[in-house]
């Protein structure tokens, strides 16, 4: 944040540490005359919901990783969206988008650096390399050796979530998913897909 001189007028975009309402001293100098003033006051600084640098859409939902958090928020068709919901839908109504939109649980401590997202699910590449993904589990499209859908019922998500076994040692640094598959290039420059492969695109 920024005081300008010769107003006290206070600008810029506030850190998360600073977000809130908090009593504060501040001392500014003024260019001209060269002395410093005193002021107690308290102010509310609010921080943007989300900065997004990343967003990935499907057929009926939408994901957004955010840039400072490296959180992601998904809204659209409930079932998708692994927030534990079956039905119904997010972000159709008021009051359900802006911070009433949790975050989607990626399991303790961990944060995305990339989403993919297409038709009926969603896939994230993890801070520490690995690969979740959640919604429509069909064709196995999910990774995890099943057709479950994942995040669509209380207790799929966060630590509950498995990673996506990409091999002994193996981890990844980009994810692409479509609309019955996914894919991911690893760490030794390979490509792993899985899912539907009718067409031959695994």
């Amino acid at each position: 944040m920024n005081v300008d001189n010769s107003t006290g007028v206070i600008s810029g975009t506030p850190g998360s540490i600073v977000v809130g309402t908090t009593a504060t001293d501040l001392f500014y100098m003024l260019v001209g005359p060269r002395h410093i003033n005193g002021r107690n006051f308290s102010v509310k600084v609010t921080a943007p919901e989300i900065s997004a640098t990343s967003i990935s859409t499907g057929s009926t939902h939408t994901c957004a990783l955010d840039n400072s958090s490296r959180k992601i928020k998904c809204w659209g068709a409930g079932h998708l969206l692994g927030k534990g919901r079956s039905s119904g839908s997010i972000g159709d109504a008021s009051g359900e988008m802006g911070s009433n939109l949790a975050f989607v649980e990626l399991g303790t401590g961990r944060t995305a650096t990339a989403i993919s997202s297409f038709s009926q699910h969603t896939c994230a590449l993890l801070d520490n390399a690995s690969v979740k993904c959640w919604g429509q589990g069909s064709n196995g499209k999910l990774g995890y050796g099943n057709t479950n859908n994942l995040g669509d019922a209380s207790g799929e998500m966060g630590d509950n979530l498995p990673v996506v076994d990409l091999g002994t040692g193996r981890t990844a640094t980009a994810i692409s998913v479509g609309n019955l598959h996914s894919c991911a290039i690893l760490d030794n420059t390979s490509l792993k897909c899985w899912g539907g492969g009718t067409y031959g695109q695994l």
